[in-house]
């Protein structure tokens, strides 16, 4: 460690580029809870996200005091939280956690600031607390490439969606070859409503990896803005297929609905809130989801009343309602200047 970090910045000296504040406190560890610490940074790059929380747990126990390991477990409650497999409470209740024991063992530690960052952001709504998050692990290491995108989200929740897209570039510029940078990178366009852009993005992303769901799910809703119903239905269904065995597949059902919805096919779309209900029953299911297949089909009262429960659970995309495009048709509403309020975004 001591040599790739003198290394490191020699070559940043020479380069010119931004020096971190400074380093996280370099302690030992032991070789098996570092070991173990690996294996679960691997499965979190498999996308295997709850073996990797029991294996950041099996670390922590064998070494209560390694920051790192609470860090990286919080980011794997993130994804959990994101794409709602459990309740908001409990995923960014763990985030939260995880986060802050990370920063309480290691204050200089980026990853637990930018992971306290996502918590305050989507679940607290504390947006001044989240901003001096995200600046703090920025402060701490300019180059981290997740963090620069994880401050991309913060900037698009504000509405300041052409900051967000440069922000997104520049992690993906510091990590070229990270795949869950490179795949969001369309997102932050669909956010500015650049949607041939982001369509653009898509479509060389799934030339490598044609079954990424999330990147599947981008280009259906770049589709639907582009009155392309049909083309959004299908990549819809091929998310809704490739994840059908996995905790992550109701995210994916609820955007096929809201893609039948949009193309028409009410009957489609209505069996797929019939389905979601009754899974509803055994497994969360984002209110969040639902309300935006209901504006679909144009039940605004129905809308409106799973977006009061999504912000009485404080549904993680809710942060996003400022330039959500599939929000529009409630927008004229009044009442949606009072879900404005209650989030603590702008009202103009």
């Amino acid at each position: 460690d001591d040599v790739a970090s003198a290394i490191a910045k020699q070559i940043e000296i020479k380069l010119g580029g931004p020096q971190p504040q400074s380093l996280s406190i370099a302690r030992a560890i032991s070789p098996e809870a570092y070991e173990t610490y690996l294996k679960a940074n691997y499965y979190l790059d498999q996308f295997d996200l709850q073996k990797s929380i029991d294996y950041y747990n099996q670390a922590i126990k064998l070494d209560p005091n390694y920051a790192p390991a609470y860090a990286h477990m919080a980011r794997a409650y993130f994804f959990m939280a994101f794409f709602g497999t459990v309740s908001p409470e409990k995923g960014w209740g763990k985030v939260k956690e995880a986060a802050t024991l990370a920063v309480e063992k290691d204050d200089r530690l980026p990853e637990g600031h930018g992971a306290l960052g996502l918590a305050k952001l989507h679940y607290d709504w504390d947006f001044d607390g989240a901003d001096r998050e995200f600046k703090r692990a920025l402060e701490l290491n300019p180059n981290d490439a997740d963090i620069r995108h994880d401050y991309a989200h913060y900037l698009m929740a504000m509405g300041r969606v052409s900051d967000s897209e440069v922000e997104s570039k520049r992690a993906v510029e510091l990590d070229p070859m990270g795949d869950a940078l490179n795949s969001c990178l369309c997102w932050h366009s669909f956010a500015a409503h650049d949607y041939d852009q982001s369509v653009q993005l898509a479509e060389k992303f799934l030339k490598s990896q044609p079954d990424d769901s999330w990147e599947l799910s981008i280009l259906g809703w770049d589709y639907e803005q582009k009155r392309m119903p049909e083309l959004a239905v299908a990549k819809f269904r091929r998310a809704v297929e490739v994840t059908k065995d996995t905790p992550f597949n109701s995210f994916y059902l609820a955007a096929l609905g809201h893609a039948y919805a949009m193309a028409g096919n009410r009957p489609e779309a209505e069996n797929i809130l019939q389905t979601l209900s009754e899974r509803g029953k055994k497994s969360y299911v984002s209110p969040f989801d639902l309300a935006l297949v209901h504006a679909a089909l144009g039940e605004k009262d129905e809308a409106f009343a799973l977006l009061k429960k999504a912000i009485a659970e404080r549904s993680t995309f809710l942060v996003y309602t400022k330039w959500e495009p599939r929000l529009d048709p409630l927008r004229s509403d009044p009442r949606f200047t009072q879900i404005l309020k209650r989030i603590g975004l702008p009202t103009k």
